[in-house]
């Protein structure tokens, strides 16, 4: 977890150097609405299943974007191919909302935010994740809801400073200004920077029903950009908060390739966790399944090849 920016009334500030994390977010007592971006067809992945049906671990991508909004009460998810698929993958009190036609990640929560359902969200906050950030650490996202609180800003989002940026909406700042910038709008100079933006939003919900109405199409994909919100944001002077983590958290899937690389990171984690007098020989050929930390003790060994998947309560 990395330093929080939180903005001014030029629209962000510096970087808050040796900050303390913010204390745990209780969702229960904060009036929030979750919405999962779920629509796309995931053309890269070279499947007929919709990219969130696919597993890590053995885990639908869908399912740990609903778990890390577990403890909101009102949670939305907007789907749209495979519609039907997608809708029975998920547990029967999430809100589905079907978007028709893919024309952009503000496209998809206008989608939301002009449903019947969505009428009567008497929410103050709007927290957006999309559906393929299995990676995602709760901690994080606890830290941004609190930072966008407790400053009172009108928007904040994850970041992070990576190796290959490419594929990402490009985090551009200026003297006074902040914007994302989608990649295929990016300039050549832009490409280079590596500080992207991870997708994952809190709102104001006031700001975000006024503003989301203001998006338009002028870009290389014709589409509604959520990511255009920042640069509105910035230009009325409002307030903006920037929480950069680590980019392993925030890795989006959009290929078999990465798919396979999450699934290798998380796998590790597992592993170095699983503790109590287990021992992994060859650890990077054994999977492990966990529901929480608490695993008997003893010597105990693994040995390579082994595929475990062990529940422990």
């Amino acid at each position: 977890m990395g330093d929080g920016v939180i903005g001014n009334t030029l629209g962000f500030g510096p970087n808050v150097e040796g900050s303390s994390p913010s204390p745990p977010a209780n969702f229960k007592q904060m009036n929030i609405t979750g919405i999962i971006l779920a629509a796309g067809k995931g053309t890269r992945m070279k499947s007929d299943l919709p990219k969130v049906l696919h597993t890590v671990l053995g885990k639908k991508l869908i399912s740990y974007a609903i778990d890390s909004i577990s403890g909101l009460d009102d949670r939305y998810v907007v789907v749209g191919h495979e519609a039907d698929q997608v809708i029975q993958s998920m547990p029967s009190d999430i809100k589905n909302i079907i978007q028709h036609e893919q024309k952009g990640t503000g496209h998809a929560v206008s989608v939301v935010m002009e449903s019947t359902s969505f009428q009567e969200d008497n929410s103050e906050y709007i927290l957006i994740i999309p559906g393929d950030v299995p990676l995602i650490n709760n901690v994080d996202v606890e830290e941004l809801v609190n930072k966008v609180i407790t400053s009172e800003s009108s928007v904040g989002f994850l970041s992070s400073h990576v190796s290959d940026p490419f594929g990402y909406g490009r985090v551009v700042r200026g003297k006074d200004t902040i914007e994302i910038i989608e990649e295929r709008d990016c300039t050549e100079d832009q490409k280079k920077i590596d500080e992207i933006n991870s997708g994952i939003y809190c709102f104001r919900k006031d700001f975000l029903t006024k503003y989301i109405k203001e998006l338009d199409t002028s870009n290389a994909q014709g589409e509604l950009y959520l990511t255009d919100l920042i640069g509105i944001a910035n230009n009325e002077k409002k307030d903006i908060v920037i929480v950069q983590v680590d980019e392993h958290s925030i890795q989006g899937i959009n290929s078999m390739g990465q798919l396979n690389e999450v699934e290798d990171t998380l796998q590790k984690e597992n592993n170095s966790e699983f503790y109590g007098g287990w021992s992994l020989l060859s650890g990077s050929n054994i999977y492990i399944h966990r529901r929480n930390s608490n695993i008997a003790s003893g010597d105990k060994n693994i040995r390579q090849f082994a595929y475990k998947r062990l529940y422990c309560y």
